[in-house]
């Protein structure tokens, strides 16, 4: 499971990678503005943030919604190709792949750290920052046409539906427990959801518009390393 489940970490932020560090300077390289990009660019953690919630009463995260979500996050990825020029188009998409992604790592942890506790679990979770940093270091030097980077995108997320299929044979039944659970409350925890929402902000301005700024400011995707 070790290695499977550490393919499967490399390839999703790898794919992680491509979408916060290359995309922006896609849409912008075809016309989009700051402001469109900006507006995409924020559906994804948006969708994070509200899909959980329709945990409670519309979404059961079983073995079928997972199957499913890895399904449709290659569905979206390839409509990349014929939306991308369109912006509500693309926007759509986005949530939608969003949604799927929101899905995917959550049900997948709970099995990795029961089958492997947390002290292999941590070292497998490594290579997730690998991915990141290769996709990083390598993308830029064969960036030289938009759609490029939307061809990693599809063949990193290929591979990391691959691999999260081959974990389901070590998958843990989810049994539901009945628990006495206080109301939902923003208020009560506010420190924290504040605390949140500034961590958001500040990757917002990093990871989507930093590849612009530096090439704005004449520094080479050869050359660039983030």
């Amino acid at each position: 499971m070790f290695f499977n489940l550490s393919a499967f970490y490399f390839f999703y932020f790898a794919a992680v990678g491509v979408y916060v560090i290359f995309l922006p300077k896609v849409l912008h390289d075809i016309g989009y503005s700051a402001f469109d990009i900006g507006i995409i660019l924020a559906v994804a953690p948006l969708m994070r943030f509200a899909t959980p919630f329709m945990f409670l009463k519309h979404i059961k995260l079983d073995q079928t919604m997972f199957k499913s979500a890895l399904l449709f996050s290659i569905v979206a990825t390839s409509f990349f190709y014929l939306t991308i020029e369109n912006f509500f188009a693309f926007l759509i998409n986005n949530a939608l792949l969003a949604a799927c992604l929101s899905l995917i790592l959550p049900y997948l942890e709970v099995t990795a750290i029961k089958n492997l506790g947390k002290e292999r679990y941590g070292k497998s979770r490594l290579y997730g920052s690998i991915g990141f940093t290769v996709i990083a270091l390598m993308l830029g030097q064969f960036l030289t046409k938009p759609f490029i980077a939307i061809h990693y995108y599809l063949a990193v997320n290929i591979l990391t539906v691959i691999f999260a299929l081959l974990l389901l044979k070590y998958d843990i039944e989810h049994k539901e427990e009945n628990i006495n659970e206080e109301p939902f409350s923003f208020f009560k925890y506010w420190p924290f959801w504040l605390s949140l929402f500034a961590m958001q902000v500040s990757f917002g301005g990093f990871y989507n518009f930093f590849t612009i700024y530096e090439t704005d400011n004449g520094i080479s995707l050869l050359n660039f390393r983030t």
